[in-house]
C-alpha cells in the first residue's frame, strides 16, 4: 500500500516539554514544515510531524515515563539528527544562529566531501546539518584521511589553513590566550583587548570561521554569549607544527643512512 504522507523507512521521533513552541522555533531557525498536526479535544498537541527536503521527523511531548526532552535530561542527548541541505549551507547556519540556536561547530568541509555544522536547539536537541561539496568515494571515506595528512598526522577535520588564516591577526592571537584562561563573554573580551563590541564581533567570526573557538548561551540565554576554545584545531596544529618539525632531520637521518651504505 502506497503512503499518502511520502514518509521514509525511518523517521525519528522527538520529544519536547513545550512542543508547540517547539514547531515555532524549528519552522523559523532550520526552515522546517509542517505537514500535519493533531491536536486532541483540549486544544493539546497530540502529533506533529515538520519536513524539510524528503525528510520527515515527528514532534511531540514528554507524554510517556520513557519520553523525555534533553531539557528534562540535564542536556544528554541519546541521538543525533542529521541534515542533508542542498544549497547554502553558511547561510542556514546563519538563520539557526539568529533564531537563537546555539552553533556547537561552525561550518567546515569534512573529509568525506560534505560541508556540516552542528546547532543545539533551545532544549538541548542537537542537529547536524550537511551540504555535499566535494564527491568523495566510499573507499576514500572509509580511509578518513588524506596520505599528506596521515604521514603528519592530522586529522582533516580540522582545516589548518583556516585555523592558520584565523591566527595571522594579532588581536585574535589576544583573544585565543585569553579564552586559553578560561571561557569569556564577549564584553569582558572587548574590554580586555581594547577594541569595540563592533571590532570584535569581526575577530571573533574569524576565529569561528577557523574552528578555533565556539560560543554558547548560559541555560539558553539568548541575550548572552559565553566564548571558549576548541580543543581540537589547536591540538592538530600542535602536531602538525611538531611533525613539520621533525620532517628535515628524518631525511638527514636517512641521507646519513644511505651515505653510510654507500661508502667505502
Amino acid at each position: 500500500m502506497n503512503d499518502p504522507y511520502r514518509r521514509s523507512a525511518f523517521t525519528p521521533a522527538l520529544f519536547y516539554k513545550d512542543p508547540v513552541s517547539a514547531l515555532d522555533w524549528l519552522e523559523r531557525a532550520f526552515g522546517f514544515e509542517r505537514s500535519m498536526v493533531i491536536t486532541d479535544s483540549s486544544g493539546a498537541l497530540g502529533h506533529a510531524e515538520m519536513r524539510f527536503g524528503d525528510g520527515t521527523i515527528y514532534v511531540g511531548g514528554e507524554w510517556a515515563d520513557f519520553t523525555a526532552s534533553a531539557a528534562s535530561a540535564g542536556g544528554k542527548n541519546t541521538q543525533l539528527v542529521h541534515v542533508r541541505v542542498q544549497h547554502d549551507i553558511d547561510g542556514h547556519c546563519e538563520r539557526a544562529r539568529r533564531a537563537g540556536a546555539v552553533i556547537v561547530a561552525e561550518p567546515e568541509e569534512q573529509f568525506y566531501g560534505d560541508r556540516t555544522y552542528r546547532a543545539r536547539d533551545p532544549e538541548g536537541h542537537n542537529w547536524t546539518f550537511a551540504q555535499p561539496v566535494r564527491a568523495v568515494s566510499r573507499e576514500e571515506a572509509e580511509k578518513g584521511e588524506r596520505p599528506d595528512d596521515r604521514r603528519l598526522g592530522v586529522s582533516t577535520a580540522v582545516d589548518l589553513d583556516r585555523v592558520l588564516a584565523a591566527l595571522a591577526d594579532p588581536r585574535r592571537r589576544q583573544v585565543v590566550e585569553l579564552l586559553r584562561e578560561r571561557p569569556r563573554r564577549a564584553g569582558e573580551l572587548a574590554e580586555a583587548v581594547r577594541l569595540s563590541p563592533a571590532a570584535l564581533t569581526r575577530h571573533l567570526r574569524a576565529l569561528k570561521q577557523g574552528g578555533i573557538v565556539e560560543d554558547a548561551h548560559p541555560a539558553f540565554d539568548a541575550r548572552v554569549r559565553v566564548f571558549s576554545l576548541r580543543p581540537e584545531p589547536m591540538a592538530a596544529l600542535k602536531a602538525w607544527l611538531g611533525e613539520t618539525e621533525r620532517l628535515p632531520s628524518d631525511e638527514l637521518a636517512a641521507f646519513k643512512a644511505h651515505v653510510e651504505r654507500s661508502g667505502p
